[in-house]
C-alpha cells in the first residue's frame, strides 16, 4: 500500500521546504507543486493580475492535472509527499477518491505559521521558482486563499513551521512509518 503526504497550508507557510527536509530523512517521492506549476501549461498565468474566479479556474484545472501525476508516482513508490495549498474541499475531494481508487492512505498535514513571518517570507522570497508571480501578486494571492481558507474536515496533523521543525517532523516519521 503507497502513502501519500500532503503538506497543506497557505503560501509562505513553508510546505515546500518541509517535504524537502521530509525527503532527506525518509525514502520517498517528492512531487513539487511549484516546479510543476512551472512545467504545466495548464497553470501558466504569468503575472497577469487574475480576478478570484480566474485563479480558481485555473486552479481546478491545475489540480486535476496534478491529481494524475501523484496517482502514477504512487503506483511506483511506497511513500509520496507533496506540497499543496489544498485550501478548498472541493480540491481536497479529488485526492480523498484517488487515495480510495488506488486503496492507498493519506496523510494531511497542515502547515502553518503567524501571519507576520508568513508576510516576511513571501517578501523576502527571491525564487524564481513560483509561478510567474512577483512579490506583490504572490501577497494578493496569499490574501484571496486564506480568505477562502476552508476548514480541513478529516484528520490532519498540524506543524507550525515557526517552531522547531526537525522535532515536529521526527513525530510525523513516526506516524508514516
Amino acid at each position: 500500500m503507497s502513502i501519500l503526504v500532503v503538506f497543506a497550508g497557505l503560501p509562505g507557510t513553508g510546505k515546500t521546504t518541509l517535504c524537502r527536509l521530509l525527503k532527506k530523512k525518509i525514502d520517498c517521492e517528492f512531487f513539487d507543486s511549484d516546479e510543476y506549476a512551472m512545467k504545466s501549461k495548464h497553470f501558466k498565468m504569468g503575472s497577469k493580475e487574475l480576478s478570484e474566479k480566474e485563479l480558481n479556474k485555473g486552479r481546478l484545472e491545475f489540480y486535476d492535472k496534478k491529481l494524475n501525476e501523484v496517482r502514477k508516482l504512487m503506483s511506483k513508490n511506497k511513500i509520496v509527499i507533496m506540497d499543496a495549498v489544498f485550501d478548498k474541499e472541493k480540491l481536497r475531494n479529488k485526492f480523498y477518491k484517488m487515495i480510495k481508487e488506488v486503496g492507498g492512505e493519506l496523510i494531511i498535514v497542515k502547515v502553518t505559521a503567524p501571519e507576520k513571518i508568513i508576510r516576511e517570507r513571501i517578501q523576502k522570497d527571491n525564487s524564481k521558482r513560483r509561478p510567474g508571480f512577483t512579490k506583490e501578486s504572490r501577497l494578493r494571492i496569499y490574501e484571496i486563499m486564506k480568505k477562502g481558507w476552508e476548514p480541513i474536515k478529516k484528520d490532519h496533523i498540524v506543524i507550525d513551521s515557526s517552531k522547531d521543525i526537525n522535532e515536529q517532523l521526527d513525530e510525523l516519521i513516526k506516524i508514516i512509518k
